[in-house]
């Protein structure tokens, strides 16, 4: 199907746009041959915008850095007695901060969109040297979006809202992430020195991270392949055309560059604990089920009971004193139902007790694998939304086309 070249000042809208407003594409080229209503055609050299978006990228990067300085210091001032750890969040807040923001502040569209490439070009129509792009071509961006011609303001805002609210949201769990991050940071590596010094704590952090993120990219992977699957988009050119050729999905999810982006840089130290706390749940709960077999037995069954004695043996042994310490009535020559009864109760508790401050422990550091996950399906969300609406855009360009023609003035034969 053939669709229409595109002139300056096209509408255009990006899907890591933060604002709900479409920008205008703009000529760059030194020569322009080709008009329609007075406006040049553009090509694929032309990589500019009337005004610049206000990209997720570096707004996202600057916000996750400052919530990640901001939990240090909320953590330094609740959790530490040294005010050097006060000092320490409050420059990393700052200094980070200041770099990151200055990323956000200076960001224009032009360097990334130049070093970009438009895809899905009309090859064999050139205007001044330059093979043309239409209303279906789309230019990748070096920081990972991908932009697209609308002709519509009305399908182009309703993109953009669309795309903003999704980039917003995701924006939103970036940042939480990496202000509890922050927060769990000084507790988690002093912990980890303690038991394993700076050099190993250093050691366990970075193949703890390595090992997370090769995890978190497969994840990520499957999630998105598994979303771009969606049968009620099987007709959807743009949003086959935006999967095959031009946005691949990769396996790689590229270096990290935020908090967030981490396995788990808060707090290693949870889940050397979580196994521990695990080892003694399990415990609390096999001494649960032997306790329960022996429930209701008088004491001349429980003097015979081979598993009573067993017991008996182990608590005499003091392999089970916090067991041991919570009967008031324990007698070391023979189970009672009393000690049956009291170890029941001790034995339940504890468990419950292990199984939350487990579950805590793991919930914390699932979080930053959850994290991705919940990115990646806000990320996709906003695929879908800015092609059902460029599809939409295309057919009311065709339908007009149809209808009304179009006009292409040249000063050179095409």
């Amino acid at each position: 199907m053939s669709t229409p070249f595109i002139p300056q000042h096209t509408y255009v809208v990006c899907t890591f746009q933060m604002s709900p407003t479409p920008q205008k594409l703009i000529a760059n080229r030194s020569e322009t041959s080709a008009f329609h209503n007075n406006e040049p055609l553009l090509t694929i050299q032309d990589k500019n915008l009337k005004e610049p978006f206000s990209c997720k990228s570096p707004i996202t990067e600057a916000a996750s850095w400052i919530s990640f300085g901001a939990g240090i210091f909320v953590a330094a001032l609740i959790f530490s007695t040294p005010i050097g750890w006060v000092f320490a969040g409050l420059a990393l807040m700052v200094i980070v901060g200041g770099i990151s923001l200055k990323k956000v502040i200076t960001h224009q569209c032009t360097n990334p969109m130049d070093m970009g490439k438009w895809m899905l070009t009309h090859s064999t129509v050139k205007f001044d040297g330059y093979e043309a792009i239409t209303l279906s071509s789309m230019l990748r961006c070096n920081t990972g979006s991908v932009l697209k011609p609308f002709l519509s303001e009305s399908l182009a805002t309703e993109a953009a809202k669309k795309i903003k609210i999704n980039n917003r949201i995701e924006l939103g769990v970036n940042t939480a992430v990496s202000f509890i991050a922050g927060l769990l940071f000084p507790s988690g590596w002093a912990g980890l020195s303690a038991k394993y010094g700076s050099g190993k704590a250093v050691y366990c952090l970075v193949k703890s991270n390595a090992s997370g993120l090769a995890v978190i990219w497969t994840t990520t992977y499957l999630q998105r392949e598994y979303m771009r699957t969606d049968e009620s988009l099987e007709e959807n050119t743009v949003y086959q055309s935006l999967n095959n050729e031009v946005d691949k999905s990769d396996w790689y999810g590229g270096t990290p560059k935020k908090p967030s982006d981490l396995s788990d840089l808060s707090d290693l130290q949870n889940f050397a604990e979580a196994v521990e706390s695990g080892k003694a749940t399990v415990g609390d709960l096999v001494l649960k089920q032997k306790l329960k077999k022996l429930a209701g037995l008088s004491r001349q069954v429980l003097k015979n009971n081979e598993l009573a004695n067993s017991l008996l043996d182990d608590l005499n042994a003091g392999k089970i004193n916090h067991l041991k310490d919570a009967m008031t009535q324990f007698n070391s020559r023979r189970m009672n139902p009393t000690m049956v009864q009291e170890g029941k109760a001790v034995t339940s508790e504890a468990f419950r007790k292990g199984m939350g401050k487990t579950g805590a422990k793991l919930s914390l550091g699932a979080l930053f694998f959850i994290a991705p996950s919940l990115a990646t399906w806000f990320s996709e969300e906003t695929r879908r939304d800015f092609a059902e609406v460029a599809v939409q855009d295309i057919n009311k360009a065709m339908a007009t086309l149809a209808e009304k023609g179009n006009s292409v003035v040249t000063k050179n034969p095409l």
